[in-house]
This record gives C-alpha cells, structure tokens and sequence, in this order.
C-alpha cells in the first residue's frame, strides 16, 4: 500500500505524519522493523511486512522524500 494512505494529513491520528520527520530517523525505524522478529505494537504488526518488501535504497529514497515535505 502507499505509503500515504496512513501516514498523511488525513489519515487516522494511530499513525504517525511523515512528512518533515528526518530522513535519518525514518531510515533507521524502517529498517528496524525490517529486521524485528516479532511486533510489539499493532502498527508494527502492519509496518513489518511492508518493510520487509522494501531495499535499502528504497528505504532511503522513501526517507528522503517524506524528509523534504513540509510537516
């Protein structure tokens, strides 16, 4: 799913906004639950399969990206 449909403006106030967040702080959360084993929290059981899908240099450009919106 896009990235988008939980993480902007409009969407549900569980999930955290993107936009504006550094790209080094998204990078490392994403590849953290890249590599969990087990979910701690409900998003992280939604997150962990996304993640999973998603190479480093996706993940970078990903981070980059929601780094350069305005929050």
């Amino acid at each position: 799913p896009a990235c988008r449909s939980c993480h902007d403006r409009e969407a549900l106030p569980i999930y955290p906004r993107l936009a504006g967040q550094s790209a080094r702080y998204l990078e490392n959360r994403l590849r953290v639950m890249r590599s969990a084993t087990r979910e701690r929290t409900a998003t992280q059981q939604i997150m962990m399969p996304i993640a999973r899908r998603l190479t480093d240099r996706q993940i970078a450009e990903l981070s980059a990206h929601f780094a350069s919106l305005q929050p």
